[in-house]
């Protein structure tokens, strides 16, 4: 089994006990997903997410946007950096930082 299975086996378990996701465990979750190739589940927590009420935040974006970059779908990763850009500045700021 590998992470990106074991990270879904845990999530199902999870959630069926009804426990719940905050915002680390969904960032490292799109990580590990996103890491193993498997984008369109990356994009799946990332929509579960959101309509659970937790507000993406910067590591959210840029980990959705390098994945999505790194898998060669940039129209997509466009789309994450334009949901960023227009979700707050002080997020464009923190993401940028390194990068300038």
């Amino acid at each position: 089994m590998g992470k990106a299975d074991l990270a879904s086996s845990v999530l199902d378990q999870l959630l069926k006990k009804g426990g719940y996701l905050d915002i680390v465990m969904y960032n490292t979750l799109i990580y590990a997903f996103g890491k193993a190739g498997q984008i369109d589940e990356a994009s799946k927590l990332f929509k579960q997410m959101t309509a659970s009420g937790i507000n993406p935040d910067v590591v959210t974006f840029n980990t959705l946007i390098e994945v999505h970059t790194k898998a060669g779908r940039v129209k997509e990763a466009y789309k994450f950096l334009k949901m960023m850009l227009d979700a707050d500045t002080e997020k464009q700021e923190t993401a940028f930082d390194g990068d300038l």
